[in-house]
């Protein structure tokens, strides 16, 4: 929660407050900024999942076909491991769809994304037999890959550059059914452009 406030109050003081002069009563109007119609972004985050903690960087990008709808793509690679136990590693791409608040100046964003994920998952179990009976079973698998976005991205002074905390959720399932789905909820930062 306080990592959640940081990055509110970081974007707050990068964008900066309403001016002033823009509330008088006798101040001009200026003509609004140009909607943005292409935007792209990187970002990382941390948090909780299956099998424990989990880490993720990744990259998405959109085309905006009307005010607030846009499709794209999405990418992603995240690493999920318990402290004793289970891990996961595993890469995602996808196409996404997506919505947001406005076109221009600072938005709320939602995004999903479906498509294929590429996944090494190791079950380890605490030993307490014999050592030569022991072992991790490793498992690759080709599945599902489904990831949703929700956040808020800020622009500087009404530029291209895209900046705000995002919280993303991250599912990967395998077809066969040979191992539960693996899923990661993160929060962290985003750092972009729009155009």
């Amino acid at each position: 929660m306080r990592f959640a406030l940081h990055w509110l109050a970081l974007s707050w003081l990068l964008v900066g407050a309403p001016s002033a002069r823009a509330q008088e009563p006798g101040a001009r109007k200026s003509a609004p900024p140009p909607a943005y119609a292409v935007s792209a972004r990187m970002g990382g985050g941390v948090g909780l999942g299956r099998p424990a903690l989990s880490g993720r960087v990744g990259v998405s990008g959109e085309y905006w076909f009307s005010r607030t709808m846009g499709v794209g793509m999405t990418a992603a690679l995240l690493r999920q491991s318990a402290i004793f136990g289970d891990e996961s590693a595993s890469e995602g791409v996808g196409v996404l769809a997506a919505l947001r608040s406005a076109d221009n100046g600072h938005h709320f964003y939602f995004g999903l994304g479906l498509g294929y994920a590429r996944v090494k998952h190791t079950d380890s179990a605490l030993c307490l037999g014999e050592p030569a009976m022991c072992g991790d079973r490793v498992l690759h698998y080709n599945g599902l890959y489904v990831s949703s976005a929700l956040g808020w991205l800020a622009h500087m002074s009404d530029g291209a550059l895209e900046i705000g905390p995002m919280l993303r959720l991250d599912l990967l399932v395998d077809p066969q059914a040979r191992v539960t789905a693996d899923y990661a909820v993160s929060f962290g930062g985003e750092l972009g452009f729009a155009l």
